[in-house]
């Protein structure tokens, strides 16, 4: 039985069982990397309370670094955030099928202000837990994970109640006179708890994982792995996805003698991120034949060129980007697109 080899198969397990430090994890579709983004920070925002819930000494210690408190308003600090640490929880879980929904606007938001004028704003939402955040996508975009993950437990707190009522930025709470300068302390405080615990780092990056079953004569192997997409440019929609291409990859490869093994290459190019005409986004599966002296150059053994596809694009059951080179047949497929931050 032909024996198959994949380096970083044991690296891709991992980050599928588990959070790694500085980062919040979670799979979805190829959609909205912000999205990806937000969705990172939910989880992020869940495990910190559940940190200060399971350790009140760290929720202790975050308040009182607050130096926008005052001594008293230190000591309510604590029980404000237990007390609406449940509820939080409650509404964030993926198991919740009425969970806080986050939606993306590309026009302008207006909230309004203590002297009863709109002003614009990153995000809004209705008060209660009835309703999506709504995050303005050109505010938001180029925010670090610190920045936006202050603004998500902002938004978060007006979806909760205190002693019964609504969470608002302009009326009192509790000993509080005005909500928005305390419900920006609470969120300085959660975010504090957060960079102590690793739970969220200073740059997002978003991770495609893929499946795949190689097959070399009478054997087979199974095995899901997950690679970096690089972005081009600031804009979130110019990127790069690969395997077995960036030195950072996962690399797949079977070998085929004692001097050359073959390698399993696959290369997703988008300039707009599904929008436009197709001629901007293309997908390349190709096999090298690899020698072990690296003296001797790759030789190119199949190609095939998808032009107008994208699997991060495609709605239903994704294709099998498979390719045949002799004996040997690689098969890979889009799983799902994991946000987070390091």
């Amino acid at each position: 039985m032909t024996k198959i080899f994949f380096t970083f198969l044991i690296l891709s397990q991992i980050l599928f069982s588990v959070t790694a430090r500085a980062s919040g994890t979670v799979v979805g579709n190829g959609g909205e990397p912000v999205l990806h983004f937000l969705e990172a920070l939910r989880f992020a925002a869940i495990e910190t309370l559940r940190d200060g819930h399971r350790e009140p000494k760290l929720l202790q210690e975050a308040c009182e670094a607050e130096s926008a408190l005052s001594p008293e308003h230190k000591i309510f600090c604590v029980r404000f955030i237990q007390d609406i640490t449940e509820d939080l929880i409650r509404l964030n879980i993926l198991s919740n099928p009425k969970r806080v929904n986050f939606t993306l606007s590309v026009e302008p938001l207006l909230v309004t202000g203590t002297d009863g004028k709109p002003f614009p704003a990153s995000a809004r939402t209705v008060l209660g837990p009835e309703g999506p955040i709504e995050f303005h996508i050109d505010s938001i975009k180029m925010m670090s994970p610190q920045v936006l993950f202050h603004l998500l437990l902002h938004e978060l707190q007006h979806k909760v109640f205190y002693e019964g009522k609504p969470i608002k930025d302009n009326d009192a709470i509790g000993p509080i006179p005005h909500g928005r300068p305390w419900i920006d302390a609470v969120s300085s405080v959660l975010t504090r708890m957060a960079l102590s615990k690793g739970r969220i780092g200073q740059s997002f990056q978003l991770r495609d994982s893929f499946q795949c079953l190689i097959q070399s004569g009478t054997s087979n192997f199974g095995l899901r792995v997950s690679t970096q997409r690089f972005f081009m440019d600031p804009s979130l929609v110019n990127y790069q996805t690969s395997l077995s291409t960036l030195p950072t990859d996962p690399m797949i490869y079977v070998p085929e003698t004692g001097e050359t093994h073959l390698v399993y290459q696959l290369a997703i190019r988008d300039h707009s991120h599904c929008e436009g005409s197709a001629n901007q986004r293309q997908t390349t599966v190709s096999v090298w034949r690899r020698h072990n002296r690296n003296l001797t150059e790759p030789e190119l053994v199949a190609n095939e060129v998808h032009p107008g596809f994208n699997p991060f694009c495609e709605k239903g059951p994704q294709k099998d980007l498979m390719i045949r080179a002799g004996q040997v047949s690689f098969q890979c497929s889009y799983y799902g697109t994991e946000g987070n931050s390091f």
